[in-house]
């Protein structure tokens, strides 16, 4: 799979997950459009207010300065624990100084914060999925697409846990064209696995499709 550098999750929790509305891509799991993306400018002096500190901590991320990232993070949920966004960037920069236990605590006080923050839940289950803890994994995205069912990155993790991780090809098939849908994604990779899965699971067999493939 694709991966784009790591250097774009700043790029992908926008502002906008101040106030708790994050629907932007993953990076690291979702097929790029370019593997070297544009970064913003260098930070300038942070402002007092919540919506400036978090956009001098997305510039920090953009230059991979993690851990003054994390300090200023730190200070601003502190403030502001009750705004799901900064947890969910903390989390992120956890992950990228390889503290899990503090970046699973960070993306559990996203969801203490806003329980239907689908970027939150999107991150626990990359988190699980990376550490080995699939159907911990699992359920953190079925969680996510409870509360966002059109959440298409949502989709496009529950796709690769079923092709890579948790082999199911209904599931996978069936995550893979909702991902392609809401994207309206013309990838010629993807495009590859759906076309190689369903192969796998005959349109006439509705009797094979899991449970789950049926919601």
């Amino acid at each position: 799979m694709t991966r784009i550098h790591i250097a774009a999750l700043a790029l992908v929790i926008i502002a906008a997950v101040l106030s708790g509305c994050a629907s932007a891509p993953v990076d690291n799991n979702v097929m790029p459009t370019s593997d070297t993306p544009s970064k913003p400018a260098a930070p300038a002096s942070p402002l007092k207010d919540a919506e400036g500190k978090h956009r001098y901590v997305l510039a920090l991320m953009a230059k991979e300065d993690w851990q003054k990232a994390a300090e200023e993070l730190e200070h601003l949920t502190a403030a502001r624990p009750k705004l799901p966004g900064p947890w969910v960037n903390l989390g992120i920069v956890r992950t990228m100084l390889g503290d899990s236990t503090a970046a699973e605590a960070a993306f559990k006080a996203a969801l203490d914060a806003d329980a239907g923050m689908a970027e939150a839940w999107n991150q626990l289950g990359i988190l699980y999925r990376r550490s080995g803890h699939l159907e911990k994994a699992r359920a953190a995205y079925n969680a996510g697409l409870e509360r966002s069912p059109d959440h298409a990155d949502l989709h496009w993790n529950l796709a690769l846990l079923h092709d890579r991780y948790l082999p199911d090809p209904v599931l996978a098939l069936t995550h893979y064209e909702r991902y392609q849908q809401l994207t309206k994604s013309s990838d010629a990779q993807l495009q590859l696995w759906i076309t190689k899965l369903r192969e796998q699971v005959p349109a006439d067999k509705p009797e094979k499709m899991t449970t789950e493939a049926k919601k």
